[in-house]
């Protein structure tokens, strides 16, 4: 919105019954624009008979409210108004006033004053005068059109700017709603990620592989391999409506506008319609979540940044996929470790993640009681850590990639059974397992307390690795 000039004496406050003081602020919000301007002292508001008045050139703006005070003398002859008139620039700049498109006036005493013009075309220039007599004028504000932006997830999440307004031009699908929080995961469709990964010529798609990863893989599926965004509602009763058995949904094209408001953890501020949270759906789409496991957390194991994925003990090249950001997907071969997720001790190939529990408290009721040593498979988001630093790598080593939000991880519920029977480099397999205690008794069954694992394998290898069972 451009104030163009002004009229009125550009002072710093006077205490002068003849003064109009005029104080422009601009509030920081991209939408108004807002003066303050004093007439007569309250005190002399009931009887002066002298007219005071701002007045305005404005363009680009579609409102403008006067805000006031009618003093006890306030009548037919001396009131409240706000005047709009419009404008012609000339051809040397100057402005030739033309007819009259809107009048407000109050002569109720005694009462606040609110005086409203919605006939503005934010293509014109008008003057808008307003003041009165025995009245005080102490605020008026201009209402400008925000700007809004159409364009894909996409653009928004490699090139949009935080605190401005999108529409997103992409149909959408939304996969996991979380109303405890206010928030609703959803993705785009086409693969159109921001950040892909393909396989390179004579690589093996570690997940995608049966005979590596059994039924817990992602069993021949294609990679999906889409944008991400997670879309913040007010996380009070005003959504229970829209959430309800929202999960599986088409968002249609253009329907979601809000606020950017985190372009790492892509989020945006949806914006209600007419004070309500509407959203309009195109039926349900199938989809199946990716299925990762503790390597696609480490960098050096995935195909980008110049890495070319990871090498197992035998020389094989193996791909692994990198998880986008905001997604929702299926975590399995999590082994605890006490202080983080790490791929079991079968595997040759390393990774790790660390975890943020604060959804899966939301949603499970707290932090889920975990063993030591025991794999776990679980639903989760995929999310940037607030200091870049708090996930780790394979060994230790702090990594700026990945922390993750388990939603479904209760328990004893998660756990993988026989996840020792697959070795994941694929060339031998575990024979036998053997249990032995702090006294050094022996079993093919687990010992309360602590127990020395050690793994026997067809090539004829064997690991021992130190577990707390319970």
């Amino acid at each position: 919105m451009s104030i163009i000039f002004s009229r009125n004496k550009l002072n710093d406050y006077k205490d002068e019954k003849d003064s109009n003081v005029f104080l422009c602020r601009h509030l920081g919000d991209s939408d108004s624009f807002r003066t303050w301007m004093l007439g007569p002292n309250s005190d002399d508001a009931s009887s002066n008979t002298t007219q005071y008045y701002g007045c305005y050139y404005v363009t680009n703006c579609t409102q403008v409210k006067s805000y006031g005070y009618n003093g006890s003398g306030v009548s037919s002859t001396y009131y409240a108004f706000l005047a709009v008139y419009e404008m012609t620039e000339n051809a040397d700049g100057s402005l030739t006033r033309g007819s009259q498109v809107d009048w407000q006036s109050s002569s109720t005493a005694n009462t606040t004053v609110t005086l409203t013009s919605t006939t503005l075309d934010k293509g014109t220039i008008y003057c808008v005068y307003t003041g009165g007599y025995r009245n005080f004028i102490y605020e008026v504000a201009f209402q400008t059109p925000l700007v809004t932006t159409e364009t894909t997830l996409a653009n928004i999440e490699s090139e949009g700017d935080t605190g401005k307004r999108y529409k997103i031009e992409d149909e959408l699908v939304a996969v996991y709603a979380d109303i405890d929080n206010g928030l609703l995961w959803c993705k785009d469709q086409g693969n159109a990620s921001i950040n892909p990964s393909s396989i390179i010529d004579g690589q093996i798609d570690f997940m995608n592989d049966a005979n590596l990863t059994g039924t817990t893989g992602q069993c021949g599926r294609d990679w999906d391999q889409s944008n991400w965004v997670a879309l913040k509602f007010p996380a009070d009763q005003s959504i229970n409506s829209l959430f309800s058995d929202i999960e599986g949904k088409k968002i249609a094209a253009g329907t979601v506008t809000g606020r950017y408001i985190d372009n790492e953890n892509y989020t945006i501020e949806v914006l209600p319609v007419n004070n309500a949270y509407t959203l309009t759906f195109n039926g349900t789409a199938e989809y199946s979540k990716n299925v990762y496991c503790a390597a696609n957390f480490l960098e050096s194991n995935l195909n980008i940044g110049g890495n070319t994925g990871a090498v197992g003990v035998h020389g094989d090249n193996y791909f692994f996929m990198n998880p986008k950001i905001q997604e929702v997907c299926h975590i399995t071969y999590a082994m605890w470790d006490g202080e983080k997720f790490v791929t079991p001790n079968s595997t040759e190939i390393q990774g790790a993640f660390n975890v943020n529990w604060s959804y899966n408290i939301e949603v499970q009721g707290g932090v889920p009681t975990l063993a030591v040593g025991e794999t776990y498979q679980f639903d989760a988001v995929v999310c940037i850590p607030a200091t870049r630093l708090n996930a780790l790598k394979g060994g230790g080593t702090p990594s700026d990639n990945f922390l993750v939000y388990p939603t479904s991880l209760t328990g004893s519920d998660n756990i993988i059974t026989g996840i020792n029977d697959v070795y994941v480099d694929g060339y031998r397999e575990v024979v036998g397992v053997e249990y032995v205690n702090s006294v050094g008794m022996t079993s093919d069954k687990p010992f309360q307390g602590l127990n020395i694992v050690v793994t026997r394998y067809s090539d004829g290898s064997h690991t021992a690795v130190k577990k707390i069972f319970k």
